[in-house]
């Protein structure tokens, strides 16, 4: 399927920059973990990367307020280099591919993988949408079916193959008789037609909602970044001001995260020039506490303009 490239790709992360001793175990082991992350950027080779966006929306989502960095990439010069695909958000059949790979996904539960909380997150969706055709969705909730199917894939998920969404019924309609025999709740259960249509809703619910996100997969979470790339650094320039003021007065609550936040300034400029991060990255550096004042707005007036 021809994908359709979007106008950039963001990646929101974490460059670490608390600097730890090694007297303990959890020190020695934060301070590997970190060196690692440091020697992938340096490399412009990233791992454990399992998504990136096609909306610059995510910027005032997570930049600045939880992460300090951000990769802008060329779309042609990404994809040449990386093996991404898009999420189809609209598409019933491949959110139910490799059994519910996408999904997965989308709700943060593929690390283990936690098939308790994909069924739980799908098993309520497909309720709430039953509860359109049948008064017996209330009695099923009330007796927590949600969770009853969210067991049942824990321990069976392994058991069933599903491609597509008449897989995905089919394997619905098989959980819900077993758990439904299981716990004498069999006589709310839906009729096949009304599974069928609740569950295809439940997935298009499920799609619609996640679609702003606009994620492509990083196929094998391994992602090459192009060089010349536009890397994003939060910064905050006036802090060295502040910092000198809280120094001269260290007493003062309204300085009290100024320290942490000079040091972790202080630790990002040395990053890049300790790194080489010039070699790889076109670095721009964004002063964090403008961006927190402007960003929101900036992003509103954008919606505005697509509305």
């Amino acid at each position: 399927m021809m994908q359709q490239l979007p106008k950039k790709f963001w990646l929101v992360f974490n460059i670490p920059t608390e600097i730890r001793k090694n007297d303990s175990e959890w020190d020695q082991n934060a301070n590997t973990r970190d060196n690692k992350i440091l020697n992938d950027v340096a490399k412009g080779q990233l791992n454990g990367v399992r998504g990136i966006s096609a909306s610059r929306e995510i910027l005032t989502d997570w930049f600045v307020n939880c992460r300090n960095a951000t990769l802008v990439f060329d779309p042609a010069q990404l994809i040449s280099v990386n093996d991404i695909e898009q999420v189809r958000y609209d598409d019933i059949d491949y959110l139910c591919e490799n059994e519910f790979k996408v999904l997965y996904r989308l709700w943060d539960k593929e690390k283990k993988p936690d098939h308790y909380g994909l069924m739980m997150n799908l098993g309520q969706y497909w309720n709430s949408n039953y509860k359109k055709f049948n008064h017996n969705a209330e009695s099923l909730e009330y007796y927590g079916i949600a969770t009853k199917l969210a067991y049942y894939w824990e321990d069976h998920a392994s058991e069933y193959t599903i491609s597509s969404f008449n897989d995905a019924v089919s394997a619905f309609q098989d959980m819900l008789l077993k758990v439904g025999y299981a716990n004498k709740i069999d006589d709310y259960l839906p009729s096949p037609e009304e599974l069928r249509e609740s569950l295809w809703n439940a997935l298009k619910q499920v799609g619609n909602i996640y679609k702003s996100e606009q994620e492509w997969i990083v196929k094998n979470s391994q992602l090459t970044v192009p060089k010349g790339s536009m890397l994003l650094l939060a910064v905050y320039p006036d802090i060295v001001r502040s910092y000198n003021e809280w120094k001269a007065n260290p007493d003062n609550e309204k300085f009290m995260f100024t320290q942490y936040r000079y040091k972790s300034y202080q630790r990002l400029l040395e990053i890049v020039h300790t790194h080489n991060l010039h070699n790889i990255y076109k670095i721009k550096l964004i002063n964090g506490e403008r961006f927190l004042e402007h960003g929101p707005e900036v992003t509103r007036r954008r919606r505005e303009r697509k509305s």
